[in-house]
């Protein structure tokens, strides 16, 4: 396995995940949750691109706007930093809308606007072969764009991962966490069906 696992990631996919969930994850490279995930059904997709994967770590080669699967097929969709990389996001999001089912939740994981802009000129001037990147959005731009799917959006606090008791107690005094949470480059988002 390669590729980074970002904790917050893990945490909210086993909150969410149920043993018989279908989820499928949208752009995922290395398919490092694969392994990770000890609930449900995970399908990796993504584009092909040598840079960060071999076939082998993906089931389903797709683009992001084109999702192959059944109509509201699919409990729990997820993408971690893949959907500014999605060249028709509007129609990625109308593509997620339709495979989830009924009540199905679909968790956003991206970066910060300054941080997109960073990666934006950064894969100007580096080749990463299929992986061209596309959006630089803010936090009430994105959770638009989900909403004119006909999602239900709402913005998800960072979560900690902290394994000291005294060090959980300190982050959870008023304000503490915000202050946390602000200094970190990812930005997480429900939007449910």
């Amino acid at each position: 396995m390669s590729g980074t696992v970002y904790s917050n990631t893990l945490h909210w996919l086993k909150t969410f995940v149920e043993p018989e969930s279908k989820v499928i994850e949208i752009g995922s490279g290395s398919g490092q949750y694969k392994q990770l995930l000890d609930k449900g059904n995970l399908i990796c997709t993504d584009v092909p691109n040598s840079y960060y994967q071999s076939a082998a770590q993906i089931d389903v080669i797709n683009r992001g706007e084109a999702l192959p699967f059944a109509s509201s097929s699919a409990d729990i969709l997820f993408s971690q930093g893949a959907v500014d990389y999605i060249e028709y996001l509007d129609t990625h999001f109308d593509e997620a809308f339709r495979v989830l089912k009924p009540g199905g939740k679909m968790l956003v994981f991206t970066y910060k606007k300054k941080t997109l802009r960073r990666i934006h000129k950064e894969s100007k001037n580096i080749f990463f072969g299929s992986r061209k990147h596309f959006h630089i959005f803010n936090e009430g731009q994105l959770a638009q764009k989900l909403k004119n799917s006909g999602f239900t959006v709402k913005r998800l606090p960072f979560a900690l991962n902290i394994k000291n008791s005294i060090l959980q107690e300190l982050v959870e005094l008023p304000g503490i966490r915000n202050i946390i949470s602000r200094n970190r480059s990812w930005r997480t988002f429900l939007a449910e069906k």
